[in-house]
């Protein structure tokens, strides 16, 4: 390999770059419109219930911290969306690029749903553990793409 090279493997880069390209954010959703695939294809794994107590016995100690950074769930919506969503909340997309440490509320339309990639036993624990006027997370939200294989 050159010095020139990259470190970084070719399908490393492009799914870095795809990333890149479909982000549009971060926000604060309602859990009931956060849902998971049941299919282990996305790295989705069954519900196991032992885990979930586990993390609910955490946030009932240590609270749930759902404004760290490293406690957001990467999730899934379609442009159309996100579109209504901001519309509804009266935000712009630059309102969800913002560094701003607490991100903006956003509204989505009753149907609408953000299918996450991971992090489904956090958000079952925050069900049981958050009240139920107080039933939001972060999501890093990403636009819908397939990404190749």
């Amino acid at each position: 390999m050159a010095e020139t090279d990259s470190l970084m493997p070719e399908s490393e880069d492009r799914l870095l770059n795809l990333k890149q390209l479909h982000f549009r954010g971060r926000a604060k959703v309602a859990i009931s419109q956060i849902a998971f695939e049941p299919t282990t294809e996305t790295g989705a794994r069954t519900l196991d219930e032992k885990n979930v107590v586990r993390i609910i016995n955490v946030f009932e100690l240590e609270g749930c911290h759902r404004l760290y950074p490293e406690h957001a769930v990467p999730g899934i919506i379609t442009e159309s969306a996100l579109g209504d969503a901001l519309s509804r909340s009266k935000l712009s997309q630059s309102d969800l690029l913002t560094q701003d440490p607490t991100p903006r509320h956003l509204s989505l339309p009753p149907t609408a749903i953000v299918t996450a990639l991971h992090g489904q036993h956090r958000i079952q624990a925050a069900k049981v553990t958050l009240d139920p006027l107080d039933q939001w997370w972060v999501v890093d939200l990403y636009t819908d793409c397939k990404i190749p294989k």
